[in-house]
């Protein structure tokens, strides 16, 4: 039986960029492809060696000085196997002019990459195959500074500016009855509709709205005169601002010298829409940061590192993440209900949190500010003359044919001998009854002489005079023409928002700094993402390199031991793995996501 004789081949190479730290690595596509790069670096080869064993030791038979510039070994004991070994130059000792030993330290992942069987780990981080905004949320902890405004959104839901036939505003009148005039000799009455059924409940009060425009003040000055000069002053119960799009409307035109006015009432069907879909408003995902910065990493483009919140512009604003609606915008639509002061709120429609519907989008909603309601100033004379001008009027004429408050009694005390006078304060009575214009005469004559008409008889049994009854009756005259007009309603008519235009809802996306952008874009485009999830480690996903850093790396493979160990640290402990060798450490170039 023949001796084998041990045969190895031994490349001494120079400029390979991979370190003992194992920080950086290579990544080859196949075992040939990653020999054939290895043999491509400045080499000296070496033949007819003995068996190289692992770890050890090379003696080669040249000066040190000649092989200082070696840093890396390749070699294969062809006897024995024909795999190539990979190994760190760690040490080089002079021993004379013609031998030198070179101590070798084996690396682990070149040498055992194509062997190495991986299974779910806990990753740490890593570089992600799909960066999609919106799928990668865990904190990261990084320092991000403060934030500045990249963009604004706002839906107006009222606006006193526009016009009613722009769906503006308009000015809702609550009042408790009807009032009834004559004009051209036809008896009209004010308002015509029934008491509707708004926001789904029966109403008790009579509605109806005017525009707010620029003749409102005067519109309302005439209604509530007319209800002043019918003695139902008091009838008006509010009078307040709503967006016209929050209810359905049928108009009706007054008509006539006294009102020249068109009145909107609220349609009175059970199924009419009375909580109005006014408006949507939708908030863009943003591509930029602000100052135009458009980062390579979208983890960028999510919270905390970019946000917007919804103010009402009224002290209440809620803030939201973009990466909590689906889609390519925040989408939200605002509701109103039919009521005093309004009842405006803005609901999302595509959040993940609400189950993308606008039903299910309370908790998640912005309320709207309070809208104005409105004061009015109401005639008490005009109001207790309307009521109380028959009366007045009828004792007056009384006193002036003779006859006392006490009328009645003084026949039945002194007999039935007057009347004459009773005659006379039967016809008088019949025409005040009949007659505004004398009512009006009566009781200017009281205002300005009130003891001209007092008679200075008396009946029999009278406990008061004439001239005192009608002093009296013109005392409670000049105290109701004394009364100053009573303001009613809400005199602090407006709020600062609503005087300004700002009945709206506004959506301000909030940025960081680009200072910042530049910063943590840099950083994940060395070290990935956090992602802290069970997995196979992405090692391919980009085009120039990956990060990958787990915890407990978990592989397996026909390998030593201590080799396998020591790739399994160099995992935990984080490695970047270059899949252009000739391009090692460049971080300038882009690393696309490898489809």
């Amino acid at each position: 039986m023949s001796a084998i004789t041990p045969h190895t081949e031994v490349y001494l190479l120079k400029n390979v960029p991979i370190e003992l730290n194992n920080q950086h690595q290579l990544t080859f596509e196949t075992a040939e492809a990653q020999a054939s790069w290895f043999q491509s670096r400045p080499k000296l080869y070496l033949d007819d060696f003995s068996y190289q064993r692992k770890n050890g030791t090379i003696r080669v038979p040249m000066h040190i000085d000649s092989l200082l510039e070696y840093n890396y070994v390749m070699y294969k004991n062809d006897n024995y196997s024909n795999k190539w070994f990979y190994a760190f130059i760690v040490d080089m000792e002079y021993r004379n002019d013609n031998c030198t030993y070179i101590r070798i330290q084996t690396d682990p992942w070149m040498t055992w990459m194509f062997d190495i069987t991986w299974g779910q780990c806990f990753v740490e981080r890593e570089h992600v195959a799909d960066d999609t905004a919106g799928l990668h949320t865990v904190p990261e902890g990084l320092e991000y500074g403060d934030y500045l405004c990249s963009d604004v959104e706002e839906e107006v839901y009222v606006d006193p500016t526009k016009s009613y036939n722009e769906d503006g505003a308009a000015m809702v009148v609550f009042q408790t009855t009807t009032v009834s005039w004559t004009i051209d000799g036809t008896l009209t009455q004010f308002p015509t509709n029934p008491k509707p059924v708004y926001n789904g409940l029966p109403q008790g009060c009579h509605i109806f709205a005017i525009p707010l425009d620029t003749n409102a003040a005067e519109t309302i000055s005439t209604i509530v005169g007319a209800y002043d000069g019918a003695g139902k002053g008091n009838a008006i119960n509010s009078i307040f601002i709503v967006p016209k799009a929050i209810c359905e409307w049928q108009d009706s035109h007054g008509g006539g010298s006294m009102f020249n006015i068109t009145f909107y009432y609220p349609k009175t069907s059970w199924s009419a829409t009375f909580v109005g879909s006014l408006s949507n408003l939708p908030v863009m995902k943003p591509t930029k940061l602000y100052g135009n910065y458009t980062p390579t990493n979208k983890k960028l483009l999510t919270a905390p590192y970019t946000y917007f919140y919804i103010t009402n512009n009224a002290g209440s604003d809620i803030s939201f993440k973009f990466e909590d609606f689906s889609g390519t915008y925040a989408n939200f639509r605002m509701i109103g209900g039919f009521d005093m002061g309004g009842s405006i709120k803005l609901l999302p429609t595509n959040s993940l949190k609400t189950g993308g519907t606008m039903e299910n989008g309370w908790g998640e909603g912005v309320l709207g500010t309070k809208l104005p309601c409105l004061s009015w100033i109401s005639d008490y004379y005009l109001n207790w003359k309307a009521v109380n001008a028959k009366n007045v009027a009828i004792q007056t004429g009384l006193a002036a044919a003779g006859f006392g408050a006490n009328v009645l009694t003084g026949m039945a005390l002194g007999g039935f001998g007057n009347f004459g006078a009773y005659n006379a304060a039967d016809i008088r009575i019949n025409q005040l009854q009949n007659n505004p214009r004398l009512q009006e005469n009566a009781i200017e004559n009281l205002m300005y002489s009130p003891t001209s008409t007092a008679g200075t008889g008396s009946m029999v049994g009278s406990s008061m005079s004439f001239a005192s009854q009608i002093a009296n009756i013109a005392q409670q005259v000049r105290s109701a023409e004394m009364t100053p007009p009573q303001a009613r309603g809400n005199a602090n008519s407006a709020d600062l928002g609503f005087s300004y235009g700002k009945g709206a809802f506004t959506a301000f996306t909030m940025s960081i700094r680009p200072e910042y952008a530049a910063i943590i874009d840099k950083y994940f485009d060395l070290y990935g993402y956090k992602v802290l999830t069970v997995k196979v480690p992405e090692l391919y996903s980009r085009q120039y390199w990956n990060y990958v850093k787990t915890v407990d790396c978990n592989i397996w493979g026909n390998i030593p031991q201590g080799d396998l160990d020591a790739i399994k640290a160099m995992f935990n402990k984080g490695i970047t793995l270059w899949h252009d060798a000739d391009n090692m450490r460049q971080y300038g170039r882009a690393n696309p996501i490898v489809s």
